[in-house]
């Protein structure tokens, strides 16, 4: 998993999609708060969302909010899986040990 390593990167990803900042803007953009939890993020992830969305504050959200959504289906995913599983069944072996011997009758009569 490729993750954007720097501000400059992510900068320049920003740019590509919304256009050219000024050098103050650019200044700004690479002091911005949410700027650094944003590189924790893989960057197809956040251009996914750069698309739609200019605000660093914003995109961040929204990466955040996916997490959320997925880290609850994995959950909830586990926690159905569980309540499905009844006990387990004894193998043949469990089961002869339990009851002994059974008889095969023929019903061919």
């Amino acid at each position: 998993m490729s993750i954007v390593t720097t501000p400059h990167k992510l900068l320049t990803m920003w740019q590509e999609e919304h256009g050219p900042l000024s050098p103050e803007l650019q200044a700004r953009f690479l002091r911005h708060p949410a700027l650094r939890q944003l590189l924790r993020y893989p960057p197809w992830r956040i251009r996914k969302v750069l698309e739609r969305e200019p605000k660093l504050d914003r995109i961040l959200d929204v990466l955040v909010a996916e997490d959320t959504v997925r880290r609850a289906a994995r959950t909830e995913k586990g926690r159905d899986v569980g309540q499905r599983a009844g006990p387990r069944r004894p193998n043949d072996s469990d089961l002869h040990r339990r009851i002994g011997r059974t008889m095969k009758h023929d019903d061919d009569t």
